[in-house]
């Protein structure tokens, strides 16, 4: 596991996140991080809102 998904799990748990969220957040980021074969530190606010209308794009079909 690498440090920043350690970091990124820690501070949803401190925020009192559940388990199933963290869980799901995880996942969406690391959906992410394939997406674009990148880290996600490097992954620009555009690119995000590229993806979130890819992702809302494939629900609706």
């Amino acid at each position: 596991m690498t440090e920043l998904r350690k970091r990124f799990m820690r501070d949803m748990s401190i925020s009192n996140f559940s388990n199933n969220t963290i869980r799901n957040y995880t996942e969406a980021v690391s959906k992410l991080a394939r997406h674009y074969q990148k880290c996600p530190s490097q992954i620009t606010e555009e690119e995000i809102r590229d993806f979130l209308k890819v992702v809302l794009d494939e629900n609706k079909s």
